[in-house]
């Protein structure tokens, strides 16, 4: 069992976050192990064409070969999310930009295994050579290489789909959200899956490991790949992350831009239910990976019908759908 005992400033300091490399490396996990269901699996094709490709050694070598499910896989390849709704370049940043020291720690335990409570630990496995050989030119290097590899991954299997998936997961917060102002973050708890639970300050999650830690905050990450569990920090070098809630997103419902569609056109509906929050322009076309010429005439339109406002706060517009919309 995984025990995590927060302070009150810890469980005060808990939030929810969307990390495009959390399900990232989750799918290549979720691959190697052939679990995942059809949503992972019918990515296969996609990561497998990837990888013909070249240029993605380093990753495969350490997570798509079929190892003992007690082996390592590094955590500074899925850092901290950074944003609540996640930004894959800042992602890919801090792991290109790691502490060397975290790097090389973590790819010692990687080899030599860790010990943990009880009879349980992390297998250490032998150095594949060609990883051994890309650590001899620097942690620096070696970790910008890998997140390369990750962007490679990231733009061929993920991206294309991510505004569909990114909702779902924030359709997910949202709910958590709810569940939060009614039931409490230990209710909420609760609810995220039958093995996570939180009881006077000591999140727990059913686990092979034995693993008891004191913590000053936790991030919970609904994921679409991975299996509910609690991931801590084994490497306490140069800090020790806070550890993260990864739990299964709720399946996605029918957007109300489906039922629009038919009235008002897709592009148009998908900016209607964007804007159940207020969004610039420039937040529209990101979110919805258009140009912003593209939005802005789509966005006109509306105004025109009556189905959004605008404001300006200091030199940005934002728009916001009308409850009539």
């Amino acid at each position: 069992m995984i025990q995590v005992r927060l302070s009150a400033t810890g469980l005060a300091a808990a939030r929810f976050a969307v990390s495009p490399l959390y399900e990232t490396m989750g799918l290549l996990m979720a691959l190697r192990a052939r679990r995942g269901g059809f949503d992972a699996e019918r990515r296969r094709p996609r990561v497998g064409r990837a990888i013909d490709g070249g240029g993605l050694d380093l990753l495969a070598s350490i997570t798509l070969v079929h190892h003992a499910s007690r082996h390592y896989v590094p955590d500074f390849l899925t850092p901290d999310p950074v944003a609540p709704g996640g930004s894959v370049e800042a992602e890919l940043h801090a792991v290109a930009t790691t502490d060397t020291s975290r790097v090389r720690a973590e790819l010692d335990i990687l080899t030599a295994g860790r010990r943990l409570r009880g009879d349980s630990g992390i297998v250490g496995r032998e150095l594949p050579r060609l990883v051994s050989d890309a650590v001899q030119t620097g942690e620096r290097d070696f970790a910008e290489r890998v997140a390369g590899e990750l962007d490679v991954v990231w733009r061929t299997v993920l991206a294309p789909e991510w505004p569909r998936m990114r909702a779902r997961l924030e359709q997910d917060i949202a709910l958590r959200g709810h569940s939060l102002a009614r039931e409490g973050l230990a209710g909420t708890v609760g609810s995220l899956a039958p093995s996570l639970d939180l009881t006077d300050g000591v999140l727990t999650a059913a686990s092979r490991y034995e693993v008891d830690v004191t913590a000053d905050s936790v991030v919970f990450v609904p994921t679409a790949f991975h299996r509910p569990t609690v991931v801590v920090d084994p490497c306490p070098v140069p800090v020790r992350r806070s550890p993260v809630v990864l739990y299964p997103a709720v399946p996605a419902t029918p957007s109300r831009g489906e039922d629009l569609a038919g009235a008002v056109g897709r592009t148009r509906a998908r900016l209607l239910d964007e804007l159940a929050t207020p969004r610039s322009t420039g937040e529209l076309a990101e979110r919805l990976g258009l140009s912003a010429s593209t939005v802005s005439y789509h966005l006109q339109g509306l105004l025109r019908a009556g189905l959004v406002t605008r404001v300006r706060r200091s030199r940005t517009v934002y728009y916001h759908r009308e409850q009539s919309a």
